[in-house]
């Protein structure tokens, strides 16, 4: 695996990737990730994606930007996500929608996703990635629902967190074989979490 350690003694970066793991505790990060770069544990702005996703973009806090919910936006698209060979993808969530109707790319004022396949040197991509955020087996495909899934498990604390984990070990597994498919010679890649 390429080192992100290299890049903490580079004056530059051509290009930026920030990767969201939504819901991702700082507790569940593994050694492996915690070894590749500069870590440090964080407050989020918000305890939902809804108005961390925007907080995270555009730097001001919810009361600032005032986008709480799904169905709220920002007056304008941020400048870190905006342009050309900028923007954001979602990875594992929301799959089933058209892009535009993807909530973070709703409340971002994009119209469409913009993955790396889709940009050129030097450019800023966000990946919003499921991480581990419940349902945490929606990957079987069982539940259709985040409250489904809570009633059928409300009294398993332990397998909660049995598959709270497993979500974890998931996303930084696709993290780590993003980081190993792509050239990061030239590259800030940020790991981080919404909330």
């Amino acid at each position: 695996m390429k080192s992100l350690s290299k890049l903490a003694n580079r004056p530059s970066v051509e290009d930026i990737i920030i990767f969201i793991a939504d819901s991702l505790r700082f507790d569940h990060l593994s050694n492996q990730l915690r070894n590749e770069g500069i870590s440090a544990e964080t407050i989020a702005p918000s305890t939902a994606t809804a108005s961390s996703i925007p907080s995270l973009m555009s730097g001001t806090y919810p009361a600032t930007h005032k986008v709480w919910g799904f169905g709220d936006a920002l007056p304008q698209t941020p400048p870190l996500v905006s342009g050309t060979n900028r923007g954001l993808t979602t990875q594992h969530i929301w799959e089933s929608s058209e892009p535009e109707q993807r909530p973070p790319l709703r409340s971002l004022r994009l119209q469409e996703k913009t993955g790396l396949e889709d940009v050129e040197s030097p450019f800023t991509v966000v990946i919003h990635d499921r991480g581990a955020h419940g349902p945490y087996d929606y990957l079987n495909g069982e539940m259709d629902s985040s409250d489904e899934f809570f009633e059928l498990y409300s009294g398993d604390k332990e397998k909660l967190r049995e598959l709270y984990q497993s979500g974890a070990e998931d996303v930084q597994e696709r993290f780590l074989e993003l980081l190993n498919e792509t050239d990061i010679d030239d590259t800030l890649v940020i790991f981080t979490s919404d909330h």
